[in-house]
């Protein structure tokens, strides 16, 4: 695992498998029941929505608040109602899911799914809109109702797997922050010191391993020590740079560091792996999406997940999205497709100014 390529490249990052969103869960997805985007229907999408949704009951729907198995399917408009009288719960494949209370279509669905994972750097909200016909707005929230998944499934990963084995390659990557300088040189300032850094610069820090990738965000690259030293385990051996902050974990685990003023690797000691998803980064941010700041966990996560998965097959990857989409909770802050994306702190903020609104009102009557 440790050897290096004579180009430098390491090894590790072809022989790695990256874990399907459903290795989470007690059941496979039903990547067995294969779909034709060239002939792609409403009834069939519809179809394949109840299969994942109810994949657990073997594709049989029941009644997700009271669990009864007898439902009534309301052709007319794509939903079941509960047969149980006490019950009588209306729903349908997407109810109480990231797609709840949805605007596009079943096929609409799964066809910018499939556009989203068929790119390698990403897809641009501009470029879903004129594949898949939607507004701009509804591809924008989209797009991030599908990140969203993917920090959640890491969130989830990291919870059953806390600290990582083996190799474990770590690096950061500064993102956002951009100004344009004055035009004359003597007004111009050191965007190197920190009183004249933007405050949307942040610092991707990577954990690249045999498992899936695990990625924060950080005010600087010396802030993200504990969390590195958090997902370590005790036999981790760990390659870094020859930054100073480092230092720390050589305390907990066996490091092996490389001065990249001098080389790139030496004797299989290399960051490479993460330097390939800090490249991905920032051609994605220059190529696809321009500016990453205000969504860069979103953004990060995203892009390793595209690292992590690049050699897998297409179908497959939709299996997973949809799945783990479907068999979730809903979106924490992308809420729906026509723009209801509040957070839920800005929701109750927005609440409790209204109540205090009215009682302001009520007093002075």
């Amino acid at each position: 695992m440790g050897e290096v390529h004579p180009f430098g490249v390491s090894p590790m990052k072809k022989q790695r498998k990256g874990r399907s969103f459903n290795q989470t869960k007690d059941y496979d997805a039903p990547s067995a029941f294969a779909l034709d985007m060239d002939k792609l229907t409403e009834e069939t999408a519809i179809e394949y929505f109840i299969r994942v949704r109810w994949s657990d009951n073997d594709g049989k729907p029941y009644c997700p608040k009271c669990g009864h198995q007898h439902v009534y399917r309301r052709k007319t408009r794509n939903s079941f109602v509960c047969a149980n009288p006490e019950c009588r719960h209306n729903f349908s494949p997407t109810s109480g899911t990231a797609f709840d209370n949805r605007k596009l279509s079943y096929k609409k669905i799964i066809l910018a799914i499939h556009a989203f994972v068929d790119n390698s750097k990403g897809i641009a909200a501009v470029r879903m809109r004129n594949r898949i016909k939607m507004t701009n707005r509804n591809a924008f929230i989209f797009g991030h109702k599908l990140r969203e998944l993917m920090v959640r499934d890491n969130e989830n990963l990291a919870k059953e797997m806390p600290r990582l084995t083996g190799n474990i390659y770590v690096d950061g990557k500064w993102i956002g922050g951009h100004q344009r300088q004055p035009n004359e040189v003597a007004n111009r300032k050191d965007l190197r010191k920190k009183e004249n850094r933007w405050s949307d610069r942040k610092s991707i820090v990577s954990i690249v391993s045999d498992e899936r990738t695990r990625v924060a965000v950080f005010e600087t690259e010396a802030a993200s020590v504990p969390w590195v030293k958090s997902n370590l385990a005790a036999s981790a051996v760990v390659h870094l740079d020859e930054a100073f902050h480092w230092d720390g974990i050589g305390v907990l685990v066996e490091t092996r560091r490389v001065n990249h003023k001098i080389k790139y690797s030496e004797n299989g000691i290399t960051t490479n792996p993460v330097e390939s998803l800090n490249a991905r980064y920032e051609r994605s941010k220059i190529g696809i999406y321009h500016k990453l700041s205000g969504h860069t966990l979103y953004y990060a996560t995203e892009l390793a997940w595209r690292d992590d998965f690049n050699q897998h097959a297409l179908l497959p990857m939709v299996d997973m999205m949809v799945s783990h989409a479907l068999t979730g909770r809903r979106c924490r802050k992308w809420r729906s497709n026509h723009g209801q994306y509040l957070a839920i702190s800005e929701r109750r903020a927005e609440i409790e100014a209204s109540r205090a609104r009215r009682q302001a009102a009520s007093i002075h009557t």
